[in-house]
């Protein structure tokens, strides 16, 4: 994909995610399992597994940056009427530029869509395929050669490629943080996905390198 002028270039973006309230109730515990406590500690484990599951989960942060911005914007999402607010305000953003992330033909793009479903909200349908989906650039999908490598995580590459935006926190750290209330972190490990998201990109070529300060600039 190319980007011939600055209205095309994309944005980039990222979203954190948490099982809605009651995920577990749409699990189901193996047959053999008889114990009620069993049963309940094997339905918590794997509800935390349902982050990932676009109808099982809802977002708790949204990032995104345009190219020419000098840090990405990012919103914290608390409940459910925060949330409907920040994907009209991300929808209303984006507009009809394309979009960049990691990960994002899977999961990302589908979920922001799908959210917006169950909440009402307003969106631009955007054709997703394995393999087709002229709107979007998945960096993953670059990376790997459309799946015919293997994937390797966003901080994989950003410490292969040597990139440093440091982040001392995980996707899986994000359930336990929105727990504890610690939305600054939550916002921080966002804020730095996107930014080296960012960086990746123009790293790698598909996007142009930063504008470096004139000398007036720096002087």
């Amino acid at each position: 994909m190319g980007y011939d002028s600055e209205f095309s270039l994309p944005y980039i973006f990222d979203l954190e995610t948490v099982p809605i309230d009651g995920a577990e109730r749409y699990l189901k515990a193996p047959k053999n399992y008889r114990d009620p406590e069993k049963i309940a500690a094997y339905l918590e484990e794997k509800a935390t597994m349902l982050a990932l599951d676009i109808d099982l989960c809802r977002i708790v942060a949204i990032g995104y940056q345009s190219p020419q911005d000098d840090v990405p914007t990012v919103f914290t999402v608390p409940d459910e009427e925060v949330e409907a607010e920040a994907l009209t305000r991300f929808w209303k953003q984006i507009g009809d530029r394309p979009l960049l992330g990691f990960n994002c033909v899977q999961f990302d793009v589908p979920l922001a869509m799908r959210r917006s479903m169950y909440l009402g909200v307003p969106y631009p349908p955007i054709y997703v395929s394995r393999f087709k989906h002229p709107r979007i650039q998945d960096l993953m999908q670059v990376l790997s050669f459309d799946g015919l490598q293997k994937y390797h995580g966003l901080k994989f590459y950003g410490k292969r490629f040597g990139i440093d935006v440091p982040d001392p926190i995980d996707g899986a750290d994000i359930g336990q943080l929105v727990k504890d209330g610690k939305w600054e972190d939550v916002a921080a490990h966002c804020r730095a996905d996107v930014k080296l998201t960012l960086a990746l990109a123009r790293r790698i070529g598909l996007l142009p390198p930063a504008a470096q300060p004139s000398l007036l600039e720096r002087m």
